[in-house]
């Protein structure tokens, strides 16, 4: 009687290694796959793929607009490998924006 109850014990133990190695495995492969998604949204990762963050000089404030700069101006271009600092000589705005 007492060997059954060890032998039950025993299979018990076992499942609950097996369901917890399940779950672990998934937990794994789930969070491999989010951490994955992260680093290709990553401004770094979008930067490599031809992407620049332009920042007005010496405030550093991103340039979303052109009206953002003036003519003689200093900016800052960041990009995947480095970055490149310029004088803003002509600036153009589209017609009807």
């Amino acid at each position: 009687m007492l060997e059954g109850r060890f032998q039950r014990l025993d299979h018990q133990i076992r499942l609950l290694h097996l369901l917890s190695k399940g779950r672990y495995d998934t937990f794994q492969k789930t969070f491999a796959m989010k951490l994955s998604r992260l680093e290709a949204l990553s401004p770094l990762a979008v930067m490599t793929r031809g992407y620049s963050v332009t920042r007005r000089l010496p405030e550093q404030k991103v340039v979303r607009s052109v009206d953002d700069l003036a003519l003689g101006g200093q900016i800052e271009t960041i990009l995947g490998d480095g970055r490149v600092e310029s004088k803003v000589d002509r600036i153009e705005k589209k017609r009807g924006v």
